[in-house]
């Protein structure tokens, strides 16, 4: 019993993990989304004021072509960090399921034959 009691507490010792790791993520995400905004803004702000909007032209501003960049990176980054949120949140499900079966083992789906033999009626 007391093993069982120890393996499920490591069990909702991951999953606050992995919680708290989704919540991180997430905060992430909303951040660079953000910074993705003001960048944004920046970047036109800066053409207005030179009068210059093609990024090839050889006096663009230095400023909005690294804000650009910048920018590009972020998407980049938040492409990785959606990537690595969905394999945590499949993670942190997979993670709830085991606890729900260690809670109630007779109720999963391989002990009913057990609990229909004969032996036990």
């Amino acid at each position: 019993m007391k093993i069982r009691n120890s393996k499920l507490n490591t069990k909702r010792f991951a999953a606050e993990a992995k919680s708290l790791e989704i919540r991180t993520l997430q905060q992430m995400l909303d951040e660079f989304g953000d910074i993705i905004e003001e960048l944004t803004k920046q970047v036109v702000v800066e053409e207005e004021h030179t009068g210059i909007f093609d990024a090839s032209h050889f006096a663009y501003s230095t400023f909005a072509r690294a804000a650009v960049q910048r920018r590009a990176n972020l998407y980049s980054s938040i492409a990785d960090l959606k990537v690595k949120l969905e394999k945590t949140t499949n993670e942190y499900n997979k993670i709830l399921i085991e606890i729900e079966l260690a809670e109630k083992p007779y109720e999963h789906e391989s002990y009913k034959p057990l609990l229909n033999s004969p032996a036990l009626t």
